[in-house]
C-alpha cells in the first residue's frame, strides 16, 4: 500500500542528497505490518549523478528517472514488459504521483544518523549510512500500519548499473498524455494499469479508463 510513498521518499533523499558520478545499487528489503500481518517484497534502487532506476521484481514495470542537475528536476519513465513500451511523465505531470518530502535536515552534511518527517499522520525515519546517498533503513508508521524499507546489500558495479538504466533503450516509447488524446488506442489501454494515472486527471477523457485509473487506485498502488 505505501510502497510508492517510500520509493519517492527514497528518490528525494537520494536527490538532495551530494552524490558523485560513481554509480550505487542498493537492494532493499520491504515489511508491511499490520494487525500482526506481515507482507515482505524485494525492490532495486540505482542511481549515479544523472540517472535513478527503481526496479519492482514482482510486477512487470521499472520506473527509470532522468536527474536534471540543475535545478534538480526529475523526468520519468515507466519501462513496463508489456508488448515492450514504456510510459513517459513530463516534470509537471509527477504531481499527479505523490510529491517528495522535504528533509530540511539535509542542508546540513548528510553523514546525519537520523532523518525525520512527519506529514499529517504519517511519521517517517530515516537511518542514513555516512558518505552513500541512499538510505540505509526506512521507516514509516501509519495508525496500526508500519513500512519498513532494510538495505540488504550496496554495489558499486558499473556494469549492473548499466543493465538496469539501459533496460528502456529498446522499448518504444509512450508519451502520458497519449493517455486522453488517444483513448482508444489498444496498446495505450493495455498499459493503464501500470500508469500509476490520478483517476481524477481531467485528461482521462475515457469513462473505461476512469474506471481502470479509480480501480487501480483502490487497489493501493497510487498515493
Amino acid at each position: 500500500m505505501h510502497f510508492s510513498s517510500a520509493l519517492l521518499m527514497i528518490l528525494g533523499i537520494s536527490v538532495a542528497a551530494p552524490v558523485s558520478a560513481e554509480p550505487l545499487i542498493a537492494t532493499y528489503e520491504v515489511t508491511i505490518s499490520k494487525n500482526g500481518h506481515a507482507d515482505t517484497a524485494r525492490f532495486t534502487f540505482a542511481r549515479d549523478s544523472q540517472t535513478v532506476a527503481f526496479i519492482d521484481s514482482r510486477k512487470s514495470y521499472r520506473d527509470i528517472w532522468d536527474l536534471a542537475s540543475a535545478n534538480q528536476q526529475l523526468r520519468l519513465r515507466r519501462v513496463v514488459d508489456l508488448k515492450r513500451s514504456s510510459i513517459e511523465f513530463l516534470p509537471s505531470e509527477l504531481v499527479l504521483r505523490g510529491h517528495v518530502p522535504k528533509w530540511e535536515n539535509l542542508q546540513t552534511p548528510f553523514g546525519a544518523d537520523v532523518l525525520r518527517n512527519c506529514e499529517g499522520q504519517v511519521t517517517h525515519v530515516v537511518e542514513c549510512l555516512p558518505g552513500d546517498a541512499l538510505p540505509s533503513k526506512v521507516v514509516m508508521r501509519f495508525g496500526q500500519t508500519e513500512v519498513t524499507w532494510f538495505q540488504t546489500a550496496l554495489s558499486r558495479d558499473k556494469e549492473a548499473f548499466s543493465a538496469a538504466v539501459s533496460f528502456a533503450e529498446d522499448y518504444a516509447l509512450w508519451d502520458a498524455a497519449d493517455f486522453g488524446d488517444q483513448e482508444y488506442d489498444r496498446d495505450l489501454q493495455a498499459l493503464l494499469p501500470y500508469a500509476d494515472l490520478d483517476p481524477h486527471n481531467p485528461r482521462i477523457h475515457s469513462s473505461n479508463e476512469r474506471r481502470a485509473a479509480q480501480q487501480h487506485r483502490h487497489d493501493g498502488h497510487v498515493h
